[in-house]
């Protein structure tokens, strides 16, 4: 049988979170690793910034030096009525610019023994049992292995037929430049608005010199976003100039859980790790990377040939089950987000709780357990399900 030359172990393409992560982290373990990207770095990512607590727990890196602003409050309300700021002690999301959050991962890459190739376009991905050959404008590299991690728009996913009944929805945000009564109304805190479109919501997160504002998840109608954009803006008297105007597509929800074949895997965005509540994609981006970096040197031992079973398996038994979960909640609230609304502003607690889940403290399925028996929750739930059952008829 006719094998590669192997020159790396490990090829990953997209040096966005999920890929830089999971380089360091083989890297470090000794195994040989090629990170590609078609991006010149730092570069431009659109993206809100928000790293969440539990985010942040994944990397074992200081992110300080890039943090914009630490959240300690969070404003919500449904199409601006009924606004309510709920406040914790300690910051529970940390605010950063993704070209600097990404480089700062990149360049501990890097310097973990990572090569890294930038302005790498891949246009061909062969994987067989032989190897994996990877085919650049630039270049032929060979490898025993290869990790996607080129987002909701994968190359590598569509070169081997992976991930094709991706749920994408669309997301709108702008970087605005404001005065300083504006920024000092947001430091510190996000605000949310969760009954503005149907299905979705719109936020405004700080950046220390500008806000990043948004809407999405209800929709994939980008002119209808812009239109109730504008219209939130203008109701929250948020004006100023337009750094940027950016469109994006999102993958919620693991739909499609075919993100590993053969000498093969998909992480992070790729693999459609998104969470379908409220569109959180570093999280499982980060997470995602770890579990492969924790199971990749078994699998090799265990089947040379096919050795992200591991990996996927704990992506299904942790992170598929967890947004499964995310789905159902998302389905309740965004029925009857009033309702939901005034139930916890009646009951702090439970936002406390949402809180720490946010924080890292503890774990989404451990709040859903903990709630989906609440007498409250379930007249809740009742009444949700008759809305849909109308609506259906």
């Amino acid at each position: 049988m006719s094998t590669y030359p192997y020159v790396y172990d490990v090829i990953i393409v997209g040096a966005g979170p999920a890929g830089s992560t999971a380089a360091r982290r083989l890297s470090s373990q000794g195994m040989s690793v090629l990170l590609l990207d078609k991006a010149i770095f730092p570069r431009y990512k659109v993206c809100g910034g928000g790293l969440t607590g539990r985010a942040a727990s994944q990397l074992d890196i200081d992110i300080s030096p890039v943090v914009r602003d630490a959240i300690t409050q969070m404003e919500l309300c449904c199409a601006g009525r009924y606004p309510h700021t709920f406040v914790k002690s300690d910051p529970f999301i940390y605010m950063v610019m993704r070209d600097e959050f990404d480089m700062l991962l990149l360049q501990a890459a890097i310097e973990a023994g990572v090569r890294f190739q930038p302005g790498t376009r891949v246009n061909r991905v062969t994987c067989s049992e032989a190897g994996v050959a990877v085919e650049t404008d630039a270049a032929l590299y060979h490898s025993r292995y290869i990790v996607g991690a080129d987002g909701v728009n994968s190359t590598v996913a569509k070169q081997l037929n992976l991930m094709q009944a991706k749920r994408k929805i669309l997301a709108l945000e702008y970087e605005m430049s404001v005065d300083g009564p504006t920024l000092e109304r947001f430091q510190g805190k996000v605000a949310v608005d969760y009954g503005f479109i149907d299905g979705g919501y719109a936020w405004v997160f700080p950046k220390l010199d500008h806000l990043s504002v948004g809407v999405g998840l209800g929709t994939r109608d980008g002119r209808f976003l812009q239109e109730r954009l504008a219209a939130y803006l203008s109701r929250e008297g948020i004006v100023g100039r337009f750094l940027s105007e950016k469109g994006f597509w999102l993958s919620v929800g693991a739909s499609d859980t075919d993100c590993v074949r053969g000498r093969a895997a998909l992480i992070g965005d790729a693999a459609g790790l998104v969470d379908p509540f409220m569109g959180e994609g570093i999280y499982y981006a980060l997470r995602s990377a770890n579990i492969l970096a924790d199971t990749l040197a078994l699998g090799i031992a265990a089947e040379p040939d096919a050795p992200f079973a591991r990996y996927r398996q704990r992506v299904e038994d942790e992170l598929v089950r967890e947004m499964q979960l995310f789905q159902r909640a998302a389905r309740l609230f965004y029925a009857m987000p009033v309702r939901i609304h005034r139930m916890l502003v009646a009951h702090p607690k439970m936002v406390d709780h949402a809180f720490r889940v946010i924080a890292g403290e503890t774990t989404f399925t451990d709040f859903y357990q903990s709630y989906r028996r609440n007498t409250l929750v379930r007249a809740v739930s009742a009444i949700g399900r008759m809305a849909r059952r109308r609506d259906v008829r």
